[in-house]
């Protein structure tokens, strides 16, 4: 299968909480990586969601460590979808 990468900065207006980190993140604009994959047995191409995931800082560790997380891509798209709105819920 052929798999695409993709990465973004999404701004969470608001605090949110990444499953399996134990911890709230603060609100702020954080890099997210989708990884895709083709759609076999289509007459076009097309894509679906393999995972998300997103680039947080690594608590204690200095302004420049990183840790990459798994993160839930209805919360990416809440977030995505709020911005479009321009805070408006």
């Amino acid at each position: 299968m052929t798999e695409r990468i993709a990465r973004a900065a999404v701004t969470f207006v608001e605090p949110f909480f990444v499953e399996g980190l134990g911890r709230e993140q603060r609100a702020g604009t954080y890099e997210v990586e989708t990884v895709e994959e083709a759609i076999d047995g289509l007459s076009f191409l097309a894509y679906r969601t393999v995972s998300m995931s997103i680039v947080l800082p690594l608590p204690g560790h200095g302004p420049h460590s990183h840790q990459l997380a798994r993160i839930d891509a209805s919360l990416v798209r809440a977030a995505i979808r709020h911005g479009a709105e321009g805070g408006k819920s």
